[in-house]
């Protein structure tokens, strides 16, 4: 079994302890935040938890121990009082705590620091405030009664009567003069000895400075471990931790009451006597002594006493360091100290007293004397000392009273108040304290003048050294390896001569050496006893080996040196914002004699200017260093020498300053690197450290908008541990600094993408136990291997374990990888909890700390591994791996009875896209369409829309749009808007440059291109010219950012593009059918010149405020008409008269139509010839009444100035006519998505002629973005695009206006005419679409066609812009039907599923034969059978296969036909209920559940595609994890061993 040794149990969170500011903790506000600035709050909460959990799990063990041994927790000692069980050692030996008690003030010459005495101090501790943690609760005692704060309650023990004493002790006021404390006006917080490392942090965390614990472990508690007397225990090392964590904390502790007892194994007889924390390297360990007499004048030597009592505990400690430190007044006269309480039970009233001896009364000597100390360095430095250098002092200052130099029983000797009080008022005089810091390989020397005479010359170093756990002893009796971890050396020079350190032999008895380095103490001693007056002596610091944790800091005390002068700051450490005004630091100097002093300085931080307000004084002075221009120094910290010279003598004082600036460089990211891929389930963040910051905030999003964060925080050092990261996702992260002088905006950010992580593969599961026994003995190991197969990379990696052993904390769980892979380890578990049976837990990162139950199984559950599995992320899984427990300690054992394996696979994510991108050329003041010339995303066998272009970066220049509207970063648009030429770029530069945007492109397979950066070069218009001279062009073919001149008559042979287009006076220019003359700017038609754009040719403008002068001519022909046949026209130009444009059409055929809801011929009026054209509005024109009556086209042509920019035109509620305004084609799914009220587009094709005045078939062509019908089978089809010259129709829900963009325009070749011939399908990229169209027939008459489709974003109700409503609902028709409504075109929601059923209406006006065909089909239709099945006969037809006749009464008949997918009554397959088949997905896996054994699965895409195929399963259940396609739905067929067929709709 193992005791808990270390704090290094590994968490997965923290809890922050805010610092509070109350009268009950130390000092004020300021000073507490002094003190506590520079420590690691997040170190110091981890620590705290740690310590708190293993206190917990020691109480439990001891509850354990005392049950199953019959032994009392608590025991009552010989003094009155009781010890108490506390911990087991690891030999199972219980150890109790025992209070120590076996004129304190005049002996360590407190006295001299109080008003009156020879030093003219008047110290009393106030604004101080020391703990004191002991065996039981105190009382509000008259000599601190308002003075205290009783942490751990007011319920007294019969222990308390030692705590009330240690406390008057410490802090008494002297109702009773002879009980006076220490510091009389200190304030102070007690607490009882349990949980007392715990509570200690927390106080360190709030600014202790001082605490005072007169408590041990007596020699007869652990005379039958005799190793455990002396060593440095775990104990010891907690105590080392805590100190090291906290540099302002000195903990005080009393040596103990053994000096009579016997240690029957010691290093030396009669001595080694110290238990626990009295080893510790960085606490201050007090013996007891007598009290002494002095000589009532200067120098004021002790005459007599000052001795150790020989109740007081000898050290040393095993490796023979210095221990006790130093000797306080616990003793009196002999008989003890007088101070508050009665001296037994309780403690008595609260105006009792007595007189009491020990350590423990020693301690509280010293702690209150250190309290005056410390209020003595505050008062004169403007701060406190760091814990080092007030115990350096002390030891450096103490009296010497045993053996020559330090001793085991007395340490350094006695403390002497007023010389340590001395050296601080005359530092820089007669004295010398520095807090220094020692780096890697560094050398520091000081030079100073010795006294002389009779003062020896003392220099002393003093560190708080860094704690190891290593150097914990665990088991070894008298284990004499050193246990310093850094290892500093002081030497004294001067001449010839050498003088090293005091350090102690192996005889504690013999005199102490100073013959050599002192490899031992952390606090280090020269006397050079007899130096020469006015020689100069070099003081040398260096180190041995390798500095653990960085720099040391350390304490630097030399005393018996003069100087002429001194100077000091109270303000010496600053932090600025360079922002904020200069640095000041205001110094005292103080002279005695000597030439004058002459102030420079050193080390002045590049680019600063650091200046003195006087720099040359013959006497005592003061002036300010000021450093100004802070803004050119570089952020970080700096230490200036401030340097006095007068001549001969030289003194240096250093001054610090941290410089931060409120802006920042832009984070420099390490890891992940920008766009990588393949990321595991876990992975780090990194970035290059800054100076400037003293934190980081880090922001994880699956946007780059970081709207929704899946991780954040706040980190001091430059990284951030990812875990539990989804599969197949991109995931953004940014991190921006801080400091105290700002928190910037977020400016730039990195992104990463996971793998393919399946999690479906079996668990792997250990069978072979034969060597998975963990003996008793010390080293056992246990050895379990698992095989795994499957050919898998690891995405992630879990481990479960069953383990049985009765000391769960003794074992190291280990888990091998493969020798293939290198046989990688990862640690599972170190040394966990403490003395709780057994574990049964799976390893997992995700996981939490272990919660070290009481009960079986101590550690459950999920829990984090100790080192990541993320180790693992990454290597091939085959082989064999291998789980190994080593328990190196004796006395419990166990097996492990279970052990597996979870491994999700890790694959890559195909297809990816491959972008190609160019750089993008645009005219200044322009807004320019881009093109799939300068982005173009494909990916294998998908189409446009599934090209998903994410934008990460705006352009610093200008607006990226889409339909018009600004794209924000976040924002999406696809390769098929691209296409359709709907995203465009707009800027207001008027000179020449560049700017850039950043996208990322993701594909329907999650296949993905990072972070592309694409450049936009901005050239105003002009800068490049070309001109056609009627032959060729004079500066190359013109491209978009060309100013285009003709001065030559010009035919075009192919499209062109330019930046603006003038047609010189007498030029005539014709673009041609098929071709686009494209201009970002204006058309400027000079004079007599010319500008045609002939039928099916295309002007198209993109800025929207460029303003065109002169006419052009735009020709348009008609579709074929007959006499008295109307067509829908809008023009293109403005100034185009109606009778002008149609001059044989009689003067009252001109119409508009006017918004009635319905379509009768009362909403159409009459319009005047003579008026022209309004832009965006529709007309109809009825032929010349001389017109052919064989069907001819018109040939119109518009002559105006060509229409550019946004057109509105009010519409009202119900059908309106429209039209297309400009000399280009639009878009129609564009015009609709800025026309939310318009859902229908209803194109008039005179497909039918009329008989007389009406017409008996359907003459309106429909649209919707699900796409286009004719009017009648064989009629012409809207495809999306509205040509120019075009009227239509729409159905306007709200009023308002409709409005045309010239971000809607396309080019002529997108469209060459606006209907298609019912043989072909439109080429124009649609999102996923599965369309059916049907036609209804008679033997003479077509009478309608009907759309039905499936697609993304439909539902099965209506879907405005999706489903059609029938305009013209007079005639004989088939139908949709919505929601009791006709329709012509009806979306429906994907995904398809074969048993949908499609209802469909029909009505007849006249009673007969009909039929119904399939017109065309596409997307899985294409494949997929469809049967219409007739309600009144119950035939079911392959309408595929040949149309289906039928015959009818007149009427309406909304529930006669239905579509559907499968032929029921012909079908051999046999559908069950759903109760035969379970089929449902989960973490990306398909499971299926059926009541009969399956012999046949198969997995089809929406598209039919079959995607996977298993003939050959012969099981009741199946689990598919082969299957990447993921979010989108698929159909499961599945077969069972009795031929039945089920099937299955579900979304992967």
């Amino acid at each position: 079994m193992k005791k808990t040794y270390s704090f290094a149990i590994k968490i997965s969170f923290f809890m922050l302890i805010s610092v509070i500011f109350n009268n009950g903790y130390s000092q004020t506000e300021k000073q507490v935040q002094e003190i506590i600035k520079d420590y690691d709050m997040v170190k110091a909460n981890q620590l705290l938890q740690n310590v708190k959990q293993r206190e917990f799990l020691q109480r439990k063990e001891v509850e354990t121990f005392a049950k199953n041994n019959k032994l009392p927790i608590y025991r009552e000692n010989p003094k009155g009082g009781f010890d108490q069980l506390m911990y087991i050692t690891p030999e199972g030996i219980p150890i109790y705590y025992s209070i120590d008690n076996v004129e304190a003030a005049i002996s360590t010459r407190v006295p001299h620091l109080r008003s009156g005495g020879s030093l003219g101090l008047n110290l009393t501790g106030t604004g101080l405030v020391p703990r004191m943690w002991d065996g039981g609760p105190i009382h509000n005692h008259q000599e601190y009664a308002g003075r205290i704060t009783m942490v751990d309650g007011t319920t007294r023990n019969t222990n308390s009567f030692h705590s009330i004493h240690v406390m008057g002790t410490i802090i008494g006021s002297g109702v009773v003069a002879a009980a006076k404390g220490m510091a009389p006006a200190a304030t102070a917080r007690s607490f009882d000895w349990d949980a007392d490392e715990s509570e200690a942090i927390t106080e360190a965390m709030n600014g202790m400075l001082l605490s005072n614990h007169s408590y041990g472990v007596p020699v007869s508690s652990v005379s039958t471990t005799p190793w455990y007397i002396g060593a440095y225990s775990a104990e010891a090392y907690n105590w080392d931790l805590i100190a090291y964590s906290f540099p302002y904390y000195l903990p005080v502790m009393s040596a103990g009451n053994d000096g009579t007892a016997t240690n029957p194994s010691p290093t030396t007889a009669s001595y080694d006597k110290l238990n626990g924390n009295k080893n510790a390297k960085n606490i201050l360990t007090i013996a007891n002594g007598i009290d002494a007499t002095f000589n009532a004048t200067t120098p004021f030597a002790i005459t007599g006493g000052g001795t150790v009592h020989s109740s007081s505990s000898q050290g040393p400690s095993d490796d023979r360091r210095i221990k006790p430190d130093v000797t306080g007044d616990g003793a009196g006269t002999g008989t003890g100290i007088y101070s508050a309480g009665n001296g037994s039970g309780t403690g008595g009233t609260t105006t009792q007293y007595a007189t009491m001896l020990g350590t423990s009364m020693a301690a509280p000597n010293v702690t209150g004397t250190l309290t005056l100390l410390q209020q003595h360095a505050s008062n004169v430095n403007g701060k406190f000392m760091r814990a080092s250098t007030l115990k350096g002092l002390v030891c450096h200052t103490a009296t010497d009273r045993g053996n020559v130099g330090p001793d085991a029983k007395q340490g350094w000797g006695l403390v002497d108040a007023r010389s340590a009080a001395e050296a601080i008022t005359n530092n820089g005089l007669t004295s010398w304290i520095s807090e220094e810091e020692i780096t890697q390989g560094q050398t520091i020397t000081k030079q100073f003048v010795a006294t002389g005479g009779t003062t020896p010359l003392l220099g002393s170093i003093c560190w708080t050294d860094v704690a190891d756990a290593s150097k914990i002893n665990s088991g070894v009796l008298n284990e004499a390896n050193a246990d310093i971890t850094n290892d500093l050396d002081i030497r004294i020079t001067q001449g010839a001569s050498t003088f090293y350190p005091w350090r102690l032999t192996n005889v504690a008895s013999a005199n102490a050496t100073r013959t050599g380095d002192n490899p031992i103490d952390n606090v280090e001693r020269i006397n050079v006893d007899t130096p020469t007056a006015a020689a100069v002596y070099t003081v040398t610091i260096t180190h041995k080996g390798t500095l653990a944790d960085g720099p040391q800091k350390f304490a630097l005390v030399v005393t018996g040196v003069t100087s002429n002068f001194t100077f000091k700051t109270l303000t010496d450490t600053q932090t600025k914002c360079s922002n904020a005004g200069n640095a000041v630091y205001p110094f005292s100097l103080t002279k005695f004699g000597g030439a004058n002093v002459t102030m420079t300085s050193a080390n002045v931080p590049v680019g600063a200017t650091l200046a003195f307000s006087a720099n040359n004084f013959a006497a005592n002075g003061s002036f300010d260093v000021t450093i100004s221009n802070l803004s050119s120094v570089a952020a970080g910290s700096y230490t200036i020498d401030i340097i006095g010279n007068n001549g001969t003598e030289t003194e240096i004082r250093k001054i610090y300053l941290t410089v931060f600036h409120p802006t920042f460089s832009a984070p420099v990211y390490i890891a992940p690197t920008d766009g990588l891929t393949g990321i595991t389930t876990g992975t780090i963040l990194t970035w290059q450290n800054d100076v400037n910051a003293t934190s980081w905030d880090v922001q994880v999003s699956t946007s780059p908008t970081f709207s929704v964060l899946a991780y954040s925080g706040n980190v001091t050092t430059p990284s951030f541990n990812l875990l539990g990261l989804n599969s197949q996702t991109i995931y953004y992260w940014r991190v921006r600094p801080k400091n105290s002088c700002a928190t910037p905006a977020y400016v730039s950010m990195r992104s990463f993408q996971t793998a393919i992580i399946d999690c479906t593969p079996a668990s792997f599961v250990a069978t072979d136990f034969s060597d998975g026994t963990i003996d008793a003995t010390a080293g056992a190991l246990a050895i379990v291997p698992v095989t795994v197969t499957g050919g898998y990379t690891i995405g992630k990696i879990t481990a479960s374990v069953t383990i049985t052993h009765s000391y769960i904390q003794d074992m190291t769980i280990r888990l091998t990888g493969p020798p293939a892979i290198g046989s990688p380890v990862v640690i599972l578990q170190q040394e966990a909890c403490g003395g709780q049976p057994n574990i049964n837990c799976t390893y997992d990162d995700a996981g939490i700390a272990p919660a070290c139950s009481a009960t079986s199984p101590a550690i459950s559950g999920n829990i984090i591994s100790f080192e990541s599995l993320t180790n693992f992320d990454g290597l091939a899984a085959d082989g064999v791996w291998t789980l190994t427990v080593n328990d190196p300690y004796t006395g419990d054992g166990g097996s492990v009875s279970a052990f597996s394996l979870k491994i999700c696979s890790k694959s890559a994510i195909t297809p990816v896209p491959v972008l190609t991108s160019n750089t993008i050329n645009v005219v200044a003041t322009s807004t320019s369409v881009i093109t799939n010339a300068d982005l173009n995303a494909t990916s294998t066998a998908q189409t446009d829309v599934q090209q998903t272009y994410t934008l990460l970066e705006t352009p610093i220049l200008g607006t990226l749009k889409k339909n018009g509207t600004n794209l924000v970063v976040g924002n999406t648009f696809t390769q098929k808007d691209i296409n359709d030429g709907i995203v465009a770029y707009t800027n207001t530069e008027s000179t020449t440059t560049s700017t850039t945007f950043k996208v990322d492109v993701k594909n329907a397979s999650n296949g993905w291109v990072p972070s592309r950066t694409v450049t936009i070069n901005i050239i105003p218009c002009g800068s490049v010219t070309t001109s056609w001279n009627g032959s060729a062009w004079t500066n190359g073919v013109p491209s978009k950012i060309t100013a285009v001149t003709f001065t030559g008559n010009y035919s075009s042979t192919s499209s062109l593009e330019a930046c603006s287009i003038v047609v010189n006076s007498g030029i005539n220019v014709v673009v041609n059918s098929g071709h686009t003359f494209t201009t970002n700017g204006s058309v400027t038609i000079n004079g007599t010149g010319t500008f045609t754009v002939n039928n099916n040719a295309a002007l198209k403008q993109i800025d929207a405020i460029a303003v065109n002068v002169g006419n052009v001519i735009v020709k348009r022909n008609s579709a074929n008409m007959v006499r008295l046949d109307y067509t829908a026209w809008s023009s293109p130009v403005s100034g185009q008269q109606l009778q002008s444009f149609s001059p044989n059409t009689i003067t009252t055929r001109f119409y508009q139509y006017l918004f009635t809801g319905t379509t009768t011929p009362t909403a159409y009026q009459s319009v005047a010839a003579t008026s022209n054209f309004i832009s965006g509005k529709g007309y109809m024109i009825r032929a010349a009444n001389d017109w052919p009556i064989t069907p001819t086209a018109f040939n119109g042509q518009f002559t105006g100035v060509p229409t550019n920019g946004n057109v509105s035109q009010s519409v009202g509620i119900g059908y309106n006519l429209l039209g297309n305004p400009y000399a280009s084609p639009i878009d129609a799914r564009a015009f609709l998505t800025s026309n939310p009220a318009i859902g229908t587009l209803y194109f008039w094709t005179h497909t039918v002629a009329a008989v007389g005045s009406t017409y008996p078939q359907n003459n309106y062509a429909s649209y919707t973005t699900l796409g286009g019908v004719a009017s009648a089978a064989g009629g012409a089809v809207p495809n999306g695009t509205i040509q120019t010259g075009q009227g239509f129709f729409i159905n306007a829900t709200a009023a308002g206006n409709a409005n045309f963009f010239n971000t809607q325009r396309v080019n002529a070749s997108v469209s060459t005419q606006f209907y298609r011939s019912s043989d072909g399908i439109s080429t124009i990229s649609e999102s996923e679409k599965h369309r059916i169209w049907l036609n209804l027939n008679d033997t003479t008459n077509s009478y309608n066609q009907i759309l039905v489709g499936y697609a993304d974003n439909a539902t099965n109700g209506f879907d405005k812009a999706i489903d059609g409503e029938v305009l013209d609902k007079s005639n004989t028709m088939l139908y949709n039907i919505i929601n009791d409504s006709e329709f012509v075109i009806q979306g429906k929601g994907l995904p398809f599923v074969d048993t949908d059923e499609v209802p469909l209406g029909f009505k007849a006006t006249t009673a007969g034969n009909y039929s119904i065909s399939v017109e065309n089909v596409d997307g899985l239709f294409t494949t997929q059978n469809i049967f219409l099945k007739d309600n009144v006969t119950n035939n079911i037809h392959d309408i595929k296969t040949s149309p289906y006749a039928f015959s009818t009464t007149e009427g309406v008949f909304n529930n006669r036909f239905q579509l559907v997918y499968r032929n029921a009554l012909l079908s051999n397959e046999s559908f069950v209920s759903n109760e035969s088949l379970v089929v449902f997905t989960k973490e990306d896996k398909i499971q299926i559940t059926a009541s009969q054994e399956i012999a046949s699965v198969q997995v089809f895409d929406i598209l039919g595609r079959t995607i996977y195929n298993n003939k050959n399963i012969n099981e009741k259940s199946l689990e598919i994890t082969s299957v990447a396609s993921k979010n989108q739905a698929l159909i499961v067929k599945v077969v069972l061993k009795n031929g039945e067929t089920l099937m299955k709709k579900i979304v992967l």
